[in-house]
C-alpha cells in the first residue's frame, strides 16, 4: 500500500503536518494562558479550606496542620491534590490497606 505525498488537486500534502504544528503551539500556548488561571483558582481553593473550622476539616480528613504544610509547596504544585492524596492515604491506612 502506497501513501500519496499530494493531495488530489496536486499540492503537497503538508496541511495535516501544519494542522498538527499549529495544534502543539497553541497548546503550549494555551498552557501558558492555563497557569495563572489555574494558581488562582488553587489560591481560592486553598483560602475556602482555611476558612474552615477545625471541626469540619476533621469531617473531610484534613488537619489545620494539613493546611499549612502545603502553602509550603512549590507555586506550580496543585496543593489540593496533595491535599486529596494525603486524606486517601489515611482512609486506606485506616482500612488496613
Amino acid at each position: 500500500m502506497r501513501i500519496s505525498a499530494t493531495l488530489s488537486h496536486g499540492r503537497p500534502a503538508l496541511r495535516g503536518a501544519r494542522d498538527s504544528a499549529v495544534h502543539r503551539a497553541l497548546s503550549v500556548i494555551g498552557g501558558l494562558d492555563m497557569k495563572p488561571v489555574r494558581f488562582y483558582r488553587m489560591r481560592a481553593e486553598m483560602n475556602a479550606l482555611g476558612r474552615l473550622s477545625d471541626h469540619e476539616l476533621n469531617d473531610v480528613g484534613l488537619s489545620r496542620s494539613d493546611i499549612i504544610a502545603v502553602t509550603g509547596l512549590p507555586l506550580d504544585i496543585d496543593p489540593t491534590a496533595v491535599l486529596a492524596s494525603m486524606v486517601e492515604e489515611r482512609r486506606r491506612w485506616r482500612r488496613g490497606f
